[in-house]
């Protein structure tokens, strides 16, 4: 009859008179429950004493002796019964966060999903599908917690890159950066923020760079994929602006020392940046010099427009360092971002070679530097060998139809046949652009 009508009696009144004005998520359900027993011990005494007049003084100094035996054996599980009510109160993590826990002052590293936070213990799901069951006090204790799910779930990640004292620091920046940009197009990444590229610190072994990003960790892409395509993007950026990771260095030399690093103001050194793109692969040394010294250098600022669509021009661009962005109309006439131009690859060579209008406007991403090569240097390299226009209409026609195979608007046994009749159509362009006429006009097909 007690445990009917008294306990819920007692329940309730306990619930209204101390739970009903607080927040159920500041009061967790293991302290509700022992302020309940706590309640109904009491109640129980207090009766057997008041009402029915027994003396309580034997059974307190039993449950005192009862109590401390039991809190000795008992003290780990009853500290991490109490972590667990702090962590509940405090709430560093809730289920379903993505956390990362550290002993203090150790290297290993865990992180996982909060599966349930229990009286004793809290259990984490590892990236591996392993089940973690940690104590509450060892968190509460001696443990370091990183929330990646807090608030918005978007998180900060770093990474660094250490180059040689010789790269000038506003290059190394915007070659960097210009790699995490593209980086970020990927799923999970945060585009709305924008990455940076900052000097973490310098050392015997060179300049080391700090490129901040953001990601929705586990909400698309992990933390280590997020990673992996930072690193992958950067280091072919790094590649392609001719620069190398600096390296432990301990070298003697008698003569004068070689250069680590490309100098896109020396000759050579721009026939060897050039050399990467495939329209000027199969030139000749001569032929890639004369290239090489007409271009003109270009820099371009974050959100400058190089090219706009539909405007005449009479040169094309070859991208050195940076990131730049592909805009075409749509249907709104509103510019919509399609593509993206990374280091080493052309663009403009159909307005340079045929005289056709602009197809797009092209705009940087970041801070870019471009070489640019006009008519008049084309003029002269068609003057002393006829038969780049060959080559260069070649290569044209395999960039255009690996691009319409791409785009779905080839099928396999159209390939053969468009090619060869786009091959004709952009040599005969060229040669009448150009006002070249020779002995190839009826040789221009594969």
């Amino acid at each position: 009859m007690f445990y009917k009508i008294v306990y819920p009696l007692i329940s309730f009144f306990f619930a209204v008179i101390i739970w009903l004005n607080i927040d159920s998520s500041q009061a967790p359900k293991i302290l509700k429950d022992l302020s309940l027993v706590f309640v109904m011990v009491a109640a129980v005494t207090s009766i057997i004493g008041i009402v029915f007049k027994q003396p309580l003084t034997g059974f307190w100094a039993a449950s005192s002796v009862t109590a401390l035996v039991l809190g000795y054996a008992l003290r780990n599980m009853i500290l991490d019964l109490f972590s667990g009510i702090a962590i509940n109160i405090e709430k560093p993590y809730k289920i379903g966060d993505w956390i990362e826990i550290q002993q203090k002052l150790a290297l290993e590293k865990a992180i996982g999903e909060v599966i349930e936070i229990g009286w004793r213990a809290t259990h984490i799901r590892a990236e591996n599908n392993t089940f973690l069951v940690i104590p509450n006090s060892i968190i509460s204790t001696m443990v370091i917690i990183n929330n990646f799910w807090q608030d918005t779930a978007e998180t900060r990640f770093e990474i660094y890159f250490t180059l040689d004292f010789s790269v000038p620091p506003e290059k190394a920046k915007r070659v960097i950066l210009a790699g995490v940009v593209e980086a970020i197009e990927r799923n999970g990444f945060v585009k709305e923020k924008f990455p940076q590229v900052l000097i973490e610190k310098t050392s015997d072994l060179g300049v080391t760079y700090k490129a901040r990003y953001w990601i929705k960790a586990w909400k698309g892409i992990s933390p280590s994929q997020a990673s992996d395509e930072v690193n992958s993007k950067v280091l072919k950026h790094i590649w392609h602006a001719g620069i190398s990771l600096a390296y432990p260095k301990e070298d003697i030399y008698y003569e004068k020392m070689p250069r680590r690093h490309l100098d896109d103001d020396l000759i050579q050194d721009r026939i060897a940046l050039i050399s990467k793109i495939d329209l000027f692969s199969n030139l000749n040394l001569d032929e890639k010099e004369n290239i090489s010294s007409s271009m003109i250098r270009k820099n371009f600022k974050k959100s400058d427009m190089i090219v706009n669509h539909g405007e005449e021009g009479n040169s094309m661009f070859i991208l050195i360092e940076g990131l730049l962005e592909v805009l075409v109309m749509d249907h709104k006439n509103e510019m919509v971002l399609v593509s993206h131009i990374t280091p080493s690859q052309h663009f403009g060579e159909m307005s340079l070679l045929t005289g056709e209008l602009r197809s797009a406007s092209i705009r940087a991403a970041v801070d870019s530097l471009v070489f640019e090569i006009t008519k008049e240097c084309f003029s002269n390299l068609l003057a002393s060998r006829e038969e780049i226009i060959e080559i260069i209409g070649t290569k044209i026609t395999e960039r255009k139809v690996m691009n319409d195979r791409l785009l779905n608007l080839l099928k396999d046994e159209e390939v053969i046949l468009n090619k060869n009749g786009y091959k004709k159509t952009i040599i005969g362009k060229i040669r009448q652009f150009f006002g070249v006429s020779g002995s190839m006009a009826s040789n221009n097909t594969i």
